[in-house]
């Protein structure tokens, strides 16, 4: 039975106590070099810090929020505040203006540890004026609950000084927000107990690991995805990279050389097509080899027997090529995570093939132990794998997932009278037991004809056009299909291809070519393009990277009706 009472500083403390001399955390200085803090180091400073925060007149239940970009410094601010009793929220530097406002209007801030002061513009005086700490990691300001984060860490403890509250496995630790791909986020909050249920349940999952597995931050803190990886480490005595740019990432890989990832789709999206462009560059000989080597690997996953002889050329084609495509990724991954939209099925056999194992993972906001995952021993690409320890799940008749578990946020009301929290979600269980996401259930819609379309289906397949970022399929109503393809390149496509015209007609194909396989009604009769990348900040993009349909749709709104009205 689950220890209820764990918390996250119980969790760093055992770190602590199993290896205390063992790097926590690195990232790098001005001039580029890394450098490195134990746990040791690591759990003092939060602790002088937390000191600090108590001294500064935050109470235990308070909101503590941080709007900073990846470093040390985030970490060190969210453990102190676990420490210190407060509740910490993570708040995103790329988030427009109205769903920042949306998100303070929803919560009851207390305290605000910033980037820099020139960040504070981005909210209101009488905001500013109602915290008791405000935290910078260098500049002065003329504000009476301004601190230096710098000086907070040289906090002493002595007598007289207020001491640290014990923190128990019920009390509140994070406010999070829903994603807001449907609508405004919602706040949910979790106890302690709660993310030390998902943390251990998650880290039994992530076997193969070496004793002390390097790992990059490099998503956005202010996800919980990203959080919940480095919550991991706690368990899993991570050595994590600070990554503040996400651009950087594949650059740093070799000095970080990474034993596992966890990312978003369009990550591995990129990386993919990265490496499809160099392998297209290569002899036609050269080609051949390796596309020959990767349908042994596609077999030999799906289970077929496969040849002593072609089990040697598959391993002639390792030493000589995929050995140097991990090197891209530093040469010592053992596997990576997705997460927060499904990969095609084709890219992730082609990457396995590559050495490149991507586990897909399947979770919502309002649960905070992830409703399932693959694992390295027991993986099914197109599956999101077998539930995880905490949850139980199961289908309804509409086909829609419904869970129940300990991990569901305690400020959300149950959906049906058995404890079942709807997901929204559609999806099955394969023979196997594992999950099968199959869309959004609000994404869903007819055609005139009738016919029942499930765009993310189609949207994954369009993805894989070379060129195209993000996909988007609307046509409620219609005859017809039309697919929104955002390609930010569009003039290079272009200049490939001779003309516009051109271009425009092999996007066409190749969007027939990427359906083909499904029934004729989820072909698109038409492709649009959007030029312009799809962003965070006007609203297009969530900040776990997923596409707002209703937001794209809504712009494009003239276009798309142009278009049926041209019929």
């Amino acid at each position: 039975m689950a220890d209820t009472d764990k918390t996250i500083p119980s969790l760093l403390q055992q770190r602590v106590s199993d290896t205390p001399d063992a790097a926590a955390f690195a990232e790098r200085d001005s001039e580029g070099d890394w450098q490195t803090i134990t746990w040791k180091q690591f759990a003092e400073k939060a602790s002088r810090i937390a000191l600090g925060l108590v001294n500064a007149g935050l109470e235990p239940g308070d909101e503590l929020a941080v709007l900073m970009s990846n470093s040390i410094d985030w970490e060190l601010i969210q453990h102190a505040g676990f420490m210190a009793g407060c509740i910490v929220i993570g708040l995103d530097l790329n988030d427009p203006p109205d769903r920042l406002a949306h998100i303070i209007k929803g919560c009851n801030i207390k305290a605000l540890a910033v980037e820099s002061s020139d960040i504070l513009d981005r909210f209101s005086r009488s905001f500013l004026a109602s915290q008791r700490l405000i935290l910078d990691r260098g500049s002065d300001l003329p504000h009476p609950s301004f601190h230096q984060l710098k000086k907070l860490q040289d906090f002493p403890a002595a007598p007289g000084l207020p001491s640290l509250p014990g923190i128990k496995g019920k009390d509140n630790a994070v406010l999070l927000f829903t994603s807001g791909t449907t609508g405004d986020p919602k706040v949910v909050l979790y106890q302690h107990r709660q993310l030390v249920m998902a943390v251990e349940s998650i880290s039994r999952r992530m076997s193969g690991l070496p004793g002390q597995p390097r790992s990059a931050c490099w998503l956005p803190l202010a996800s919980p995805f990203q959080r919940m990886i480095n919550w991991c480490g706690l368990v899993l005595n991570f050595k994590t990279h600070m990554v503040r740019d996400p651009g950087a990432l594949i650059p740093l890989a070799g000095d970080i050389r990474p034993h596992f990832l966890a990312g978003v789709p369009r990550f591995y999206e990129k990386l993919h097509e990265g490496i499809c462009s160099k392998i297209a560059q290569l002899p036609g000989i050269v080609r051949f080899w390796i596309a020959q080597a990767e349908k042994i690997s596609r077999a030999a996953q799906q289970g077929f027997f496969i040849y002593p002889c072609l089990a040697v050329l598959n391993r002639i084609a390792d030493i000589l090529f995929f050995r140097r495509i991990r090197k891209v990724l530093g040469g010592s991954i053992r596997f990576m995570i997705s997460g927060s939209a499904p990969l095609s099925k084709d890219l992730l056999f082609r990457c396995r093939a590559w050495g490149f194992l991507i586990l897909e993972s399947y979770g919502i906001s309002e649960n905070i132990i992830p409703m399932s995952m693959n694992t390295p021993e027991d993986y099914g690409f197109g599956t999101v794998g077998k539930p995880l320890a905490g949850n139980l799940i199961k289908i309804s008749g509409a086909g829609e997932i419904l869970v129940k578990g300990a991990g569901i946020a305690g400020n959300l009301a149950a959906a049906d009278r058995n404890g079942f929290l709807k997901t929204g979600d559609l999806g099955y269980f394969d023979k196997k037991g594992r999950l099968c996401l199959t869309g959004r259930q609000s994404d869903t819609f007819k055609l005139s004809t009738g016919r029942k379309i499930v765009p993310s289906v189609i949207e994954s397949r369009l993805k894989q056009i070379q060129g195209v970022d993000h996909a988007v399929v609307t046509g409620a109503g219609q005859k017809y299909i039309i697919a929104l393809l955002n390609i930010p390149d569009w003039e290079q496509m272009v200049s490939g291809h001779g003309s516009e015209s051109c271009a425009r007609r092999f996007l066409q194909d190749a969007a027939e070519e990427a359906t083909r396989s499904l029934p004729p009604y989820c072909r698109p009769g038409h492709c649009l393009v959007i030029r312009t990348p799809f962003s965070i900040g006007a609203g297009e993009l969530t900040t776990s990277l997923k596409v707002r349909r209703s937001r794209v749709l809504e712009m494009h709104e003239q276009k798309i009706n142009s278009t049926y009205k041209g019929d």
